[in-house]
């Protein structure tokens, strides 16, 4: 009998330490890694990256901390997790070139954007008519 009370003890000893060790690495690795395997994320991301320019800080909440879906101008799909389908991001003075990146939000039906764009460093494909 002491050996089943003092075996249960110490394995449950073990579990809580294991246990104490894995989940704070856990939850740490998961906020420092939100947009990992994200196209939607990434894509937002490569076109933050190219924006020269945010004098009032729209775009500062643009991180890995934050879920991407809760980013200023960005809404997401009601009910498809992860999925972006409209940016709105409107006389917010933004400058910069359009990352061919947006192209990996296909779900994307609404794109109110004014961003004042240098056209010899854009990236899109032009094609004048």
């Amino acid at each position: 009998m002491e050996c089943n009370q003092l075996c249960i003890t110490t394995a449950k000893i073990l579990f809580i330490l294991v246990i104490s060790h894995v989940l704070p690495s856990a939850s740490a690795s998961a906020s420092t890694t939100v947009c990992e395997d994200l196209t939607d994320c990434l894509a937002l991301l490569k076109f933050k990256e190219a924006i020269t320019s945010d004098p009032k800080s729209y775009l500062q909440d643009w991180n890995k901390a934050n879920s991407f879906c809760n980013w200023t101008g960005i809404t997401c799909h009601p009910h498809l997790e992860d999925r972006v389908i409209a940016l709105e991001l409107i006389n917010m003075g933004l400058q910069g070139t359009i990352s061919p990146f947006l192209s990996n939000l296909s779900l994307l039906s609404t794109c109110l954007c004014t961003v004042t764009v240098s056209m010899e460093k854009s990236q899109l494909p032009w094609e004048g008519y």
